[in-house]
């Protein structure tokens, strides 16, 4: 990400550069709108002549305007990028908060909350053209109220009352839900029907995500190919590889809307593909990009099959230099909602049998610089004696105990921390005792 911003200092000026830095540092869900438009703008200048937020007649400023050359007349392009997610579903559907409360109430009552399930049904609302899935579950203020009234006495019984019932059931017109406890359960538990599945073609976060845009590009030229590139900010039907009949994926949808809207000429569809991911293989993450155009009926004059072509090849050698993603746009959303920076690895240590030691970088840095103390950093690592739970002494007191300096210390590279990994002496006569050198017979017995 800092290399993108690096790189487009030569393309927008220092204001427009500093807004984006800012946005990038803000926690919240522009954050990660943020990240992808400085990627695309960069990916475009890659490919050709990029301005920002360039004013059009009517005021709009559009992400960008992309001029390419075909090695006859040149193409402008004027484009957006924006993101879509399932956030307004969630919201309808607030399934997380109902998981969360109950973690919550358990611990709360001293239970463990992975003896915990619950489930919640669902269904088709609305008319056929327009409906959509919706939870059993009321508004988030409802809610609270059925919580508070209702699951929290039956938790704080379960931890009261011996003979206590073990399945609780709500059942209202708007609320239908279980929670069940099971002290042979291992792990926390929940279920609920899929209510981010598209059942409409235009009743969908992404058909609305795409007409909101068309305003934006409304008054460029009249000779310009008008682009949308839509990035996948946590919203199901972009990431989905299949579904079943009478749903509908980002694809359909993106079609769907260029048939009903001839003032844009193509959707870029851009989210991430995971792959892998079972026990022998770790989840390898990569770009996915899908380039629509109109249907050849309602197609703008100006997005002749030439141009589309052009524009299309420009577009493969732009996005040849996206970034590789590393982390899914699920995670990447509630990530980008945290302030300051994760903790990395502070608390993870290895150890080897000759006796070498691997710990963060960071946290090291951390206690270095004086943000974190030194019974904050052995407590991480379990290694404080007056904490509960400690594992025992300080691997570092170990060696330091028996006289072993510290030989070597090598950087592991690893994703947004590193390992340090020290390597020591035996034991150093320099501040420990000396040792009387055994006798060959001695030391053959």
């Amino acid at each position: 990400m800092q290399t993108c911003l690096d790189d487009l200092s030569e393309t927008l000026d220092p204001v427009s550069l500093q807004k984006l830095a800012d946005r990038l540092n803000r926690a919240g869900d522009g954050r990660l709108a943020a990240m992808w438009e400085l990627v695309f703008l960069r990916a475009l200048g890659h490919a050709g002549s990029v301005r920002h937020e360039m004013s059009l007649p009517d005021g709009k400023q559009p992400d960008f305007e992309w001029t390419i050359s075909t090695g006859g007349l040149p193409i402008v392009v004027w484009g957006d990028v924006t993101t879509v997610s399932d956030a307004s579903l969630d919201e309808k559907n607030p399934v997380d908060y109902l998981s969360d409360e109950i973690t919550r109430l358990a611990r709360k009552s001293g239970l463990n909350p992975n003896h915990f399930r619950y489930d919640v049904r669902g269904g088709r609302v609305g008319e056929y053209s327009k409906g959509v899935m919706r939870l059993t579950l009321p508004t988030h203020p409802e809610l609270q109220k059925i919580v508070k009234t209702q699951v929290e006495p039956f938790i704080r019984a379960l931890a009261s009352k011996p003979g206590a019932p073990k399945h609780f059931a709500c059942s209202q017109p708007d609320a239908s839900f279980t929670v069940d406890y099971d002290q042979s359960q291992m792990y926390a538990g929940g279920g609920h029907t899929s209510y981010d599945v598209a059942l409409s073609l235009t009743n969908n976060p992404i058909f609305k995500a795409l007409k909101r845009k068309t305003s934006q590009l409304g008054a460029a030229p009249a000779d310009a190919v008008r682009l949308i590139i839509l990035c996948d900010a946590d919203c199901a039907s972009m990431s989905r590889k299949h579904v079943s009949t009478g749903q509908h994926l980002s694809r359909a949808i993106a079609e769907d809307f260029l048939r009903q809207n001839s003032s844009i000429d193509l959707v870029l569809l851009s989210t991430v593909r995971s792959e892998g991911g079972d026990w022998a293989r770790r989840v390898e993450l990569s770009p996915k990009f899908d380039l629509l155009t109109a249907p050849a009926g309602p197609r703008s004059a100006r997005a002749a099959a030439s141009v589309v072509a052009a524009v299309k090849e420009a577009l493969e050698l732009a996005v040849s230099i996206v970034p590789r993603p590393v982390l899914e746009p699920i995670n990447a959303a509630r990530r980008c909602m945290e302030r300051g920076y994760s903790i990395g690895m502070r608390g993870g240590y290895m150890t080897t049998e000759t006796g070498t030691i691997k710990i963060s970088s960071r946290a090291l840095l951390q206690l270095l610089a004086g943000e974190l103390t030194s019974e904050e950093f052995l407590t991480a690592h379990g290694w404080n004696p007056a904490e509960a739970g400690s594992h025992g002494t300080s691997l570092f007191r170990q060696a330091f105990k028996s006289g072993r300096m510290i030989k070597a210390v090598k950087v592991d590279p690893a994703q947004d921390d590193d390992w340090l990994e020290f390597d020591f002496t035996a034991p150093d006569p320099a501040f420990s005792p000396f040792v009387a050198a055994q006798t060959k017979g001695k030391a053959d017995a």
